[in-house]
């Protein structure tokens, strides 16, 4: 697993990472993550993704942009 923060792109059935486009084969899962309230933070939309070549990458969405959190090879 490799911890990553890097803005990604979604697009129709792929995912453009650092200039990469990966095809997704699948979603694994969604959920959203409340946030700390406390704190002033926004709630953040996540989707697990797993891409063409057997990857695995989390992204979530903050406000209007996604971004990567992990990889999972």
């Amino acid at each position: 697993m490799r911890l990553i923060l890097d803005p990604v792109e979604l697009e129709p059935g792929a995912v453009r990472l650092r200039g990469r486009r990966h095809r997704v084969v699948r979603v694994l899962d969604r959920w959203r993550y409340g946030g700390r309230w406390w704190r002033g933070e926004p709630p953040r939309d996540y989707l697990l993704l797993e891409v063409e070549g057997g990857g695995v990458l989390e992204v979530f969405r903050e406000g209007n942009r996604w971004f990567a959190s992990r990889w999972l090879d």
